[in-house]
């Protein structure tokens, strides 16, 4: 939930759900300034892009997650998220990690977690950019984490990210903001979906493997 930020988790055994609230998932004033192709606007969208990894050695998984309007990047386990009694309590504040900042214009929308390379995939719409970071790799820095493509013409505000059961990365880019807060240009291509194989989209970046 992006507007009262909070997470949802659904228990298929149990059929049975309940809300996890915590202030990382907010976003931040700082960060709430986007500049796409011109178009000015402000957003305060909070947790929106989630990943999740392969099972751990204990036998849970790891959320990474982002408030949209926020340059940084967090994670929790699932293990804390899975126990309804201690996830809605006030006691799971600890339980959640802040894990570095993406720097400026780093917002981030979409993300998607490629289980064969462990890579991150992540939506940069205020640059125009598809990035990855390692997550095998213990820093969460600018410096560690890959511009794997960016266009100001053809990644105009890149809006989903995904990997396929082949190991292709797939993105969609809409130009939301004309569509939003301007007009959309019928002449010229508004939407596109650009496809690499994840091996070759990390080649040479810091999320090589």
């Amino acid at each position: 939930d992006l507007g009262a930020p909070g997470l949802v988790v659904y228990s298929w055994k149990s059929q049975d759900s309940w809300r996890v609230t915590h202030h990382y998932f907010h976003p931040d004033p700082l960060a709430g300034n986007y500049t796409i192709a011109g178009v000015n606007f402000q957003w305060e969208d909070g947790l929106f892009g989630l990943a999740l990894s392969k099972q751990q050695s204990d036998g849970f998984a790891t959320l990474y997650f982002h408030p949209l309007s926020s340059t940084n990047e967090f994670s929790v386990s699932t293990k804390v998220l899975r126990n309804k009694t201690f996830a809605t309590s006030g006691q799971n504040f600890k339980e959640f990690k802040i894990l570095g900042s993406r720097g400026l214009n780093g917002q981030s929308g979409a993300a998607f977690l490629d289980q064969l390379t462990g890579v991150l995939f992540y939506a940069l719409p205020n640059l125009n950019a598809v990035a990855c970071w390692k997550t095998s790799n213990r820093e969460y820095t600018f410096k560690n984490q890959g511009r794997v493509y960016m266009s100001p013409t053809e990644m105009v505000f890149p809006n989903d990210v995904k990997v396929d059961d082949q190991d292709r990365l797939w993105v969609l880019s809409d130009n939301l903001q004309d569509l939003l807060y301007s007009k959309l240009d019928l002449s010229r291509t508004n939407f596109r979906i650009l496809t690499e194989h994840v091996k070759s989209a990390i080649e040479h970046t810091a999320c090589d493997t």
